[in-house]
């Protein structure tokens, strides 16, 4: 599912496995610096693993949030953001 583009438009893509009205749901980011590979092979094996779609959890899965930086091989993004250090803060437990 398209969930987004990049600041150059390249698409970013999420995964869902398991049970679509579960009440747990997991988020799975592989590559947020594009320099920084393993990530990728992660989701790959996260998305190979069978998720009981009649459980209570489902699993989303995004490869890279990132795609011009992996284009380009650098830890920030076109707009030269590091996206790792651009979460809000604030969040509640």
């Amino acid at each position: 599912m398209l969930v987004g583009t990049s600041a150059r438009g390249r698409p970013i893509y999420a995964v869902r496995q398991g049970n679509p009205a579960a009440s747990k749901i997991m988020l799975a980011v592989g590559v947020i610096h594009g320099n920084e590979k393993a990530g990728k092979k992660i989701i790959t094996a996260v998305r190979g693993t069978p998720i009981p779609v009649d459980g209570d959890v489902q699993v989303w899965t995004i490869q890279s949030m990132n795609p011009d930086g992996m284009a380009a091989r650098t830890r920030r993004n076109a707009r030269s953001v590091d996206l790792n250090r651009n979460f809000p803060t604030g969040w509640s437990r």
